[in-house]
């Protein structure tokens, strides 16, 4: 009989006997003892007739059934019903004998049925059936470098197999690689779900190139989730968008892996594919980033991709890495101003530290042109933290005419005189003790209690407490954004119900992020206004009332 025979015909078994089995306990009895008497003759004869036409060497090379079951972390089940969900055995007690009742089902459902198969439901569960299933529980924590790790083991198993094919029944070139497969099988052994399935004997493994192509993809999904675990670690030192380009390559390694996985006689799905498909739709929704290809079943990725996506990943990895360290290093110059600044400080009124003041001022100086080297220009905003235009004055004249210290100096003059123009007007005496305009009051009655989001320029601690004050407002949303950053960082403040308006900078924001903050804004309903001069509460209303004021009492009225 053929295989499709054989699955034809317990197909139809199954159909024919369910309805009765579940109906009658007595039934269900015979059909296990049955079962179990076939399954012992079945292994009486082939232990008295049969013979394992493989050597002893191979036998010796090869794991035991027990081995497999001990690193078990996936279903590593063959359906022969035509059943497309996962299928196992369950053991059920009766009596003093053990009967294992074959069942289908999801994984969960599995695993519990082979724990209340046992008395008082202290059965042992399958490690293959895990009672919290990817799938099913979307509020567990993942471990990514768990992820990482097993895939790694799971390569190294499949790339480990391929090499000892051609060199089975050769103890000297053999001996190494069985000696390499045991010492997998006791690393998987140590972790939680890790299931090295080329290794079982007990099934037929797919062609060659089969599996090479699945190694190759578990090696992209372990350097896939490094990279992100790196860009998650390194936090502000990477853009937002490599979080996200990072979140993409992880995305299209899994999905390829789990392409390459269908001619497998596994029947679940890798563990690892499955957790690191639900890492990502839970950080990308928490982390409010798009991931456009790749999450879906109907956009599968390309398994024959995954070795040049290795290449693009170790090519992303450098690039981290490299502007990791260009911005540690930047960040250090900064600090090192900070302190030497403070040092000068604490000098003051002390006529015996001359000389060391001096010191502090040269080394200012050389950390101001190490960041020009480094092409920081002198417009950066980390300027304004640890520097002031007036301290020109005191830098001994053959430092302060150091031409990248003199740029520094003239962009803070500049920043601070535009905000001496920004400084708000004496307030309008209306009688009625308010102390603002009426444009101000009009735009409060329809701010009041609500949250407004400032895209652009330097967080102004005391100009977001006159405008909450003015309008009223719950809170002000500052965000900040680098010059050739990306603009994910507004979109989460813009999108919350609270938002009532979004204002951008002008002077302050890049012509990209200013289109992307107006986008985000129709994107989400809010309404968005352009300040071309400065931000007090006056000018802040001229502008609402002049640009959105009818979108404004619109909203107030649905509202």
């Amino acid at each position: 009989m053929t295989d499709a025979e054989l699955k034809e015909l317990l197909a139809a078994v199954r159909t024919l006997m369910q309805p009765h089995l579940e109906r009658s306990e007595p039934l269900r009895r015979v059909t296990e003892l049955v079962g179990q008497f076939l399954i012992d003759e079945a292994h009486r004869a082939a232990g008295e007739g049969g013979s394992d036409s493989r050597s002893a060497d191979q036998t010796s090379a090869e794991p035991t059934a027990e081995d497999a079951t001990r690193t078990v972390g996936e279903a590593a089940n063959i359906s022969v019903t035509g059943d497309t969900r996962p299928q196992s055995t369950v053991p059920l007690r009766l009596g003093d004998k053990t009967v294992h009742l074959p069942v289908s089902g999801t994984s969960d459902e599995i695993a519990q049925a082979r724990h209340a198969g046992q008395p008082d439901g202290q059965g042992e569960v399958d490690p293959g059936f895990s009672t919290s299933s990817a799938s099913g529980d979307s509020t567990r924590e993942i471990d990514l470098e768990l992820i990482e790790q097993r895939c790694r083991l799971k390569a190294a198993s499949c790339h480990n197999y391929l090499a000892r094919l051609p060199v089975e029944g050769d103890p000297e070139r053999e001996t190494p690689l069985v000696d390499a497969m045991h010492e997998l099988l006791a690393q998987a052994r140590e972790k939680p779900s890790c299931f090295l399935w080329v290794f079982w004997r007990e099934r037929t493994q797919p062609p060659e190139e089969v599996v090479e192509r699945i190694a190759r993809c578990y090696d992209a999904l372990a350097a896939a989730t490094s990279l992100v675990r790196r860009v998650v670690e390194l936090g502000d030192r990477v853009e937002d968008s490599d979080t996200a380009d990072a979140m993409q390559y992880m995305a299209e390694a899994d999905s390829a892996l789990r392409i390459a996985m269908e001619p497998t006689w596994l029947t679940a799905p890798d563990t690892d594919q499955e957790e690191a498909h639900l890492w990502l739709r839970q950080a990308s929704t928490e982390w409010r980033i798009y991931l456009p290809r790749y999450m879906r079943l109907d956009d599968p990725a390309t398994p024959e991709r995954a070795g040049q996506l290795l290449e693009e990943i170790e090519a992303m990895r450098q690039r981290v890495e490299t502007r990791a360290n260009r911005v540690k290093q930047i960040d250090e110059r900064f600090k090192k101003i900070r302190y030497h600044v403070g040092q000068i400080d604490r000098s003051h009124g002390d006529p015996q530290s001359d000389s060391m003041v001096a010191h502090h001022y040269r080394r200012i100086a050389d950390a101001v042109r190490e960041l020009d080297q480094m092409e920081v220009p002198p417009s950066d905003r980390r300027y304004r933290d640890v520097l002031d235009a007036s301290m020109a004055e005191s830098f001994p004249a053959e430092i302060v005419e150091s031409p990248s210290l003199t740029a520094v100096f003239e962009r803070l003059a500049e920043y601070e005189a535009a905000l001496q123009a920004d400084d708000e007007p004496p307030p309008v005496e209306t009688g009625d003790g308010e102390g603002w305009s009426g444009q101000v009051r009009e735009v409060r009655s329809l701010l009041a209690g609500r949250n407004i989001v400032i895209i652009g320029g330097a967080q102004r601690n005391e100009s977001m407490a006159r405008i909450r004050e003015a309008f009223d407002l719950d809170d002000v949303v500052w965000v900040r954004l680098s010059e050739h950053g990306s603009s994910e960082p507004m979109r989460a403040p813009i999108a919350r119900p609270e938002t009532a308006l979004v204002l951008v900078l002008i002077r302050f924001t890049g012509h990209q992020h200013a289109e992307e903050a107006s986008s985000s804004a129709r994107e989400f309903g809010k309404p968005c206004v352009f300040l071309k001069a400065g931000y007090n509460p006056e000018q802040i209303a001229d502008a609402v009332l002049q640009q959105v004021s009818e979108q404004m009492r619109a909203a107030s009225t649905t509202t």
